[in-house]
């Protein structure tokens, strides 16, 4: 039973040593990432109803709370 407390103490130190490394290493990959997303296209459309005189628009609405 000594054995095996001495080598979970032997390995407690190199492993909280690495997770503390990558912690690092995945905190310094998102500093220096400052390229902003490219921008979507600005095509502006006009969106409009081509109605005529008498036409009749029906809508039937539903609310769901």
């Amino acid at each position: 039973m000594k054995i095996l407390g001495a080598v979970r103490s032997s390995l407690t130190l190199p492993c909280s040593a690495l997770c503390f490394l990558i912690a690092l290493a995945a905190i310094g990959a998102e500093e220096t990432s400052t390229e902003l997303p490219a921008k979507p296209d600005t095509t502006k459309y006009e969106l409009r109803y081509k109605l005529n005189r008498g036409d009749v628009l029906r809508y039937e609405v539903t609310h769901r709370a």
